[in-house]
Parts: C-alpha cells; sequence; structure tokens
C-alpha cells in the first residue's frame, strides 16, 4: 500500500511553494487530495497494468504498492495542475486589471512564463507517461493477436 502521503511530499518539493504550509491542515489536505486525483485522471488511461482508482479514500492511500515511477509521474502531474491553476489566478488578475495598470504590475510577464511552462511541463507528463505505456508493452502478445498465430 502506499499512502497518499508519499505522492504528496514528492509534489511539495517539485512545487517548492510554501503557500501550503500557511493553510491548515485540513484545507491543504483537500488541495493535495483535489491535485492527486485530476493527477489520477491524467494518468490512468497509460495504466494498463495497475488501478489507480483503487484506493481508500478514509484511510488515503493506494490498495496497492506504487513504485517511483508511478509515484514521480503522478507527483508530476500534480505539479502540472497546481501550474495550472496558477496561471489561472494570474489570467483573474490580468482581467481585473486594465492592461496598462497589469503591465505595471508585470514587468517580467508573469503570465507568459507561466504559459510556457506549462507547455513544457505537459510535453514532458505527456511523454513520460507514453513512456511507461509502452515500457509495459508486451510487443510479442501483440505481434501475435495482430496476425492471428
Amino acid at each position: 500500500m502506499t499512502e497518499f502521503a508519499d505522492v504528496y511530499e514528492r509534489f511539495l518539493i517539485k512545487a517548492e511553494s510554501y503557500s501550503f504550509l500557511e493553510l491548515k491542515v485540513e484545507n491543504r489536505e483537500h488541495v493535495l487530495k483535489s491535485y492527486l486525483f485530476d493527477a489520477i485522471a491524467r494518468f490512468q488511461p497509460f495504466c494498463d497494468d495497475i488501478d489507480l482508482n483503487d484506493y481508500d479514500e478514509d484511510i488515503e492511500c493506494f490498495n496497492q504498492t506504487l513504485d517511483n515511477t508511478i509515484i514521480y509521474i503522478l507527483a508530476e502531474n500534480m505539479a502540472l495542475v497546481w501550474l495550472k491553476k496558477q496561471i489561472t489566478r494570474e489570467e483573474t488578475l490580468r482581467n481585473m486589471l486594465n492592461e496598462k495598470d497589469y503591465s505595471a504590475f508585470s514587468p517580467a510577464n508573469l503570465l507568459n512564463a507561466l504559459n510556457d511552462a506549462y507547455k513544457e511541463l505537459n510535453s514532458e507528463c505527456y511523454s513520460f507517461m507514453n513512456d511507461y505505456s509502452l515500457s509495459k508493452l508486451d510487443t510479442m502478445k501483440l505481434f501475435n493477436e495482430v496476425f492471428k498465430r
């Protein structure tokens, strides 16, 4: 069994966001769990060998032991979900301010940087997930099925 906290820990190292530490424990757990469930939804289609939806929400653990690769990919996808939330927050701010005020407020063009980071991380996540799914592919079985041997 793998605890949700194992995945959370890997994500928090990636996010390096101390704002999580400022939240009340129950709020922090709620946010992390929502990120984890979004990450599961993104990754599950690539996992033919393991059911990531097989977990016990009450004791906050998967009913299987996840290997380091799966934990890594889940944490990466959680980071992607977190980054998307940052972009949404920044877009909301931009919409609240006029263009001149926003430009003065954000000289580093934070929104463009966040969008670029999101695109890059999204591409990496899909690459990791594809590599994972292909590593579990039984090519001989596929060959036999295609050619009915």
